[in-house]
């Protein structure tokens, strides 16, 4: 896939598409400096981000005295004025 091919895939600019490859942050390949990107490579970045994004409140949920459950945060914290 080309950037363009991306870009579209994900709906952003074409811009986005190089820089998240150049800060190495999408994966990518160059071939005779043009940057390449396989349909594979793209899925499992975006279900690798899907994952960190569940991930991540759940983290913010357990540094609080709360309980997950079923996706659902029950938080109970005492906050001191």
């Amino acid at each position: 896939m080309t950037v363009r091919d991306v870009a579209g895939f994900l709906a952003v600019d074409e811009k986005t598409i190089y820089r998240l490859a150049q800060q190495g942050k999408m994966p990518g390949f160059k071939v005779a400096g043009t940057w390449r990107f396989q349909l594979q490579d793209i899925q499992g970045w975006i279900d690798e981000r899907k994952r960190a994004a569940i991930r991540k409140p759940l983290d913010v949920a357990k540094s609080y005295q709360g309980e997950v459950t079923d996706g659902c945060i029950s938080v109970s914290r005492t906050i001191d004025w």
